[in-house]
């Protein structure tokens, strides 16, 4: 992400091959980073790599996903 006006800026390195990438914005307040991995967590879906960003009240996370630990499917919903 560059100058973005609501988003901080962000550089990712490459998603490694054959992982799915998933993108969260959240308020930026203590503890809701911790609940963003653990819901991946309680879904056993292994995080192979993060950023997260944040600029005043807004936080953006990106986190790619091992799809070997995906057992079954997973609604977003759930997530």
């Amino acid at each position: 992400i560059k100058n973005s006006v609501n988003f901080p800026e962000t550089s990712l390195p490459a998603r490694p091959e054959g992982s799915f990438r998933i993108s969260v914005v959240n308020t930026n307040k203590p503890g809701v980073l911790a609940a963003v991995t653990d819901v991946f967590a309680k879904a056993n879906l292994n995080i192979l790599q993060q950023i997260n960003q944040s600029r005043g009240e807004v936080a953006y996370n990106v986190l790619d996903i091992d799809p070997s630990s995906l057992e079954g499917s997973v609604s977003l919903r759930d997530l």
